[in-house]
């Protein structure tokens, strides 16, 4: 359930940005008075950033506890996108809402560490198997842990 609404609001966020990086393709009406914020499929801008911030949210709580790799790279995927949306529309308070929520999901969560480690980013980069293999470690998960493991991922090669 929660995949299909970062979905949603990604595919909302695609759309946005598409419409002020391919204008000549997407006639969107432009406001005078909201310049260049990005409005585009819901008419305001701030509903746009809350949007983004609440699929921001989603997507790093899907990343970080998905239970297989390949789970995790569909959200880790959409962070750029839903980011650069929130930038696009110029709202402070959807971003003072997004330091919020996320600080209470810190808060709230059992496994913290995950989530407010920058570790949680780093466990997404492609690393070989036989990188994984020379640091010690049997899969992509243990090898991000690194507790286990003699090198971390980036200071192999």
């Amino acid at each position: 359930m929660l995949g299909g609404v970062a979905l949603g609001v990604t595919l909302v966020a695609v759309y946005a940005l598409a419409t002020r990086l391919f204008q000549d393709r997407f006639h969107t009406y432009d406001d005078p008075y909201t310049l260049y914020r990005l409005s585009a499929p819901l008419g305001y801008s701030n509903a746009l950033a809350v949007l983004a911030a609440v699929g921001l949210l989603v997507a790093l709580g899907l990343m970080t506890h998905a239970r297989r790799d390949l789970t995790s790279w569909a959200p880790a995927a959409a962070l750029p996108v839903l980011a650069t949306t929130l930038y696009f529309t110029f709202s402070r308070e959807a971003w003072v809402a997004l330091v919020l929520a996320f600080g209470i999901a810190v808060a709230l969560d059992r496994s913290r560490l995950p989530l407010s480690s920058p570790r949680a980013s780093s466990q997404h980069w492609p690393c070989s198997s036989r990188e994984r293999s020379r640091a010690g470690c049997r899969s992509r998960s243990e090898f991000a842990r690194a507790s286990t493991c003699r090198l971390p991922c980036w200071s192999s090669r």
